[in-house]
């Protein structure tokens, strides 16, 4: 079985920047738990998890490495903002190329095929990734753009 992943090209760009900053404030908090040495064994960057009450802190940390002009008051000190400022500024000043657009797809079918194999049993060595144009719209009107398409092939 061959898996294609496809993208909305407003929808799934706006929601992957918001994952990224995600996990930009887990790593932020996993590289602070291992130099403070408090990081538990086995974990990691992508097992982390942050409170509410910590992602303002670390999402602090990170808006304060951003190279992007931020606001700044008449002396030319950078303003201190609300976390909704912040976050808005950070997201809309993340780039998203070809590779992260390449990479959010190859995470899309990753997912499929790990659900095919856990919860489908579905042999592992019988499931394909197809690569086609990532914004192509799906043949059925209906059919959300955002979407991994399976195509059964023959043996």
């Amino acid at each position: 079985m061959e898996l294609t992943a496809y993208l909305d090209k407003v929808k799934d760009l706006e929601g992957y920047r918001v994952e990224l900053l995600n996990r930009r404030v887990r790593k932020e908090k996993f590289l602070s738990l291992v130099k403070e040495r408090k990081s538990a064994e086995g974990q990691s960057a992508e097992t982390v998890t942050v409170s509410p009450e910590e992602f303002s802190l670390y999402l602090k940390a990170i808006y304060a490495k951003e190279k992007f002009p931020k606001p700044r008051d008449a002396r030319g000190a950078v303003l201190t903002l609300p976390d909704a400022e912040m976050t808005k500024l950070i997201l809309a000043n993340t780039e998203i190329g070809s590779d992260e657009l390449q990479d959010l797809a190859r995470e899309r079918v990753d997912a499929v095929m790990d659900f095919l194999v856990k919860k489908g049993n579905v042999p592992a060595e019988r499931l394909f990734r197809k690569n086609d144009d990532l914004f192509k719209p799906p043949a059925k009107e209906q059919a959300a753009q955002s979407r991994v398409e399976l195509t059964a092939v023959g043996q």
